[in-house]
């Protein structure tokens, strides 16, 4: 219902909170609804895509060489 307009969803810290199950089901959700989602983690998140933001601001992916 609330979520029928938004394009992004940005989730903070949630991993700590939430299983590894709930997570994939939040990202199976917004794929099935054609949303955009972010998850900012202090720590990794097995099963989810690791980018790294420096204190440049620039965002590359964790295996990037």
């Amino acid at each position: 219902k609330y979520l029928s307009k938004k394009k992004m969803l940005v989730f903070v810290n949630v991993a700590s909170y939430l299983t590894l199950e709930e997570l994939q089901s939040i990202q199976e959700f917004s794929e099935l609804q054609d949303l955009k989602i972010i998850f900012l983690e202090r720590y990794k998140t097995p099963g989810f895509p690791q980018y790294i933001l420096d204190t440049d601001y620039f965002l590359c992916a964790e295996n990037m060489v």
